[in-house]
C-alpha cells in the first residue's frame, strides 16, 4: 500500500481546528507499506527517506482521521506502537487521501517553506 508522507508541524486553531504545516524544503515521500509493517520498520523507512538521524531526534508519526472526528479540538492520532501502525493501515485502505505526518523536532520553518493543509 502506498502512503504519502511529509515532514512538518501540527497547528491548532480555534476556528479551523487542526492543520498540518508542511515543510516545503523537505518535500514529500511515497512509502510502500504492507500488513506486516511495524513501528520500527516504519520509523526506519521514514528516517532513511527523509535523511533523519534517529539517534539525534525523536520521530513522531501521526495522522488526522477527519471522518472519525466530530470536533475541532480533537488532536491528531499519534502512531506509537505496532497496533497503531495496523490501525493506520486499516484506516488508509478506506481513506487513501490520508497523509502520514512526520515530526522530527528538527524542522526549521521559513515563511516561504510553510504550506497549510
Amino acid at each position: 500500500m502506498h502512503i504519502y508522507s511529509s515532514c512538518g508541524l501540527w497547528n491548532s486553531s480555534v476556528r479551523k481546528g487542526w492543520s498540518f504545516l508542511a515543510d516545503k524544503a523537505k518535500g514529500g515521500r511515497l512509502l510502500n507499506l504492507d500488513g506486516s509493517s511495524t513501528i520500527e520498520k516504519l520509523k526506519l523507512m521514514v528516517s532513511d527517506d527523509f535523511g533523519i538521524d534517529l539517534t539525534l531526534v525523536n520521530l513522531e508519526l501521526s495522522y488526522l482521521p477527519s471522518e472519525l472526528i466530530n470536533t475541532l479540538e480533537s488532536p491528531p492520532v499519534i502512531i506509537s506502537n505496532d497496533r497503531q501502525v495496523k490501525n493506520f493501515l486499516t484506516y488508509v485502505r478506506t481513506k487513501p487521501s490520508t497523509r502520514l505526518c512526520v515530526n522530527s523536532g528538527e524542522t526549521n520553518f521559513d515563511e516561504q517553506d510553510i504550506e497549510r493543509d
